[in-house]
C-alpha cells in the first residue's frame, strides 16, 4: 500500500449491519468477520496515489468517496488518462488477482475515502463470501465494458473535436439526475482539469481550452465549476460521427 497522504480516517465501516461497496449490492454482517481482517480505513487528500503503475500490489482499496483517476505512462514519458472511477469501485482488483504489477496509477482528483485490505484476506474473503464474488464478478465486467467503450470513444480515429465529443456522450451515459433533462440539457460532472482532458484525447491543454472554448461559443454546452451541460446532444452527436 502506498500510505504517503493515507491517514486512518473513521471507524471500521464493517460495524454496521451492511458493507456497501456499490449501490445495488450489499454484503450481510454475517461475512464481515472474514472481510474486517487487515482492513484499514484510510484517507487521501487530493493528488494522492493510491498505487503506482509497475507497483507489486499488496491489497485492494474499496473506495467509499471521491473520485479517482487511473493513468498510464509511455515510454516516452506521456501521461494518457484510462478512465475516472468514483465510490463503489474495488481499485487494484486486476492486479491482485492476477498477482500481477498494477496496469496503471490510481490517484484522487478530490479527497477520498476508501478501506484498505491486505491481498491475502481479501482473497481469503473471496473463498467464503459469495456476495463479494458476485460482487467482483460484476466489477469485473464494467471494467471490460469500460475498455470496450473506451477503445469505441477513443481508439476510433478523428480529429481531437470529433474524440472530445466521444467523450462527453461517453460521460453523458451516466449523467446528473435532472427533471429537466430536454429543457435545460444533459448535467454531467467533470473532475478533470482541461490538461487531464487533454491527457484523454491525447492532446495539449492550450488545444483543449481552445476547443471547449469554442463549443461554449455555440452554446452547445455549458460550464459551471464541475458541473457541465451539453445543451445541444444533437450537434455533440454530429461533431462525434457516431
Amino acid at each position: 500500500m502506498n500510505s504517503s497522504g493515507a491517514l486512518q480516517s473513521r471507524r471500521n465501516s464493517f460495524e454496521g449491519n451492511y458493507f456497501e461497496s456499490d449501490i445495488s449490492t450489499r454484503v450481510a454482517k454475517q461475512h464481515t468477520a472474514d472481510l474486517v481482517a487487515g482492513n484499514l480505513p484510510v484517507f487521501y487528500p487530493k493528488g494522492g496515489v493510491f498505487f503506482l503503475e509497475g507497483q507489486a500490489p499488496m491489497g485492494v482499496f474499496l473506495l467509499h468517496s471521491g473520485w479517482v483517476k487511473e493513468s498510464m505512462a509511455s515510454s516516452k514519458g506521456k501521461t494518457a488518462i484510462v478512465r475516472v472511477v468514483g465510490p463503489g469501485v474495488i481499485l487494484g482488483l486486476s492486479a491482485v488477482l492476477t498477482d500481477a504489477p498494477h496496469d496503471c496509477t490510481a490517484e484522487t482528483l478530490e479527497p477520498a475515502h476508501a478501506d484498505y485490505m491486505r491481498k491475502s484476506a481479501f482473497l481469503h474473503a473471496l473463498k467464503v463470501s459469495s456476495e463479494l464474488s458476485r460482487m467482483v464478478a460484476r466489477q469485473l465486467s464494467r471494467d471490460c465494458k469500460d475498455a470496450y467503450a473506451g477503445i469505441r470513444c477513443l481508439g476510433v480515429p478523428g480529429s481531437v473535436r470529433e474524440k472530445l465529443a466521444r467523450l462527453l456522450l461517453l460521460w453523458a451515459e451516466n449523467p446528473i439526475p435532472n427533471q429537466n433533462r430536454d429543457a435545460v440539457g444533459v448535467r454531467i460532472r467533470v473532475a478533470l482539469t482541461h490538461e487531464e482532458i487533454g491527457q484523454f484525447v491525447g492532446t495539449t491543454r492550450e488545444t483543449m481550452s481552445r476547443i471547449l472554448a469554442e463549443l461554449r461559443k455555440k452554446k452547445w454546452i455549458v460550464t459551471n465549476g464541475n458541473i457541465w451541460t451539453i445543451t445541444n446532444e444533437g450537434a455533440i452527436r454530429q461533431l462525434a460521427a457516431v
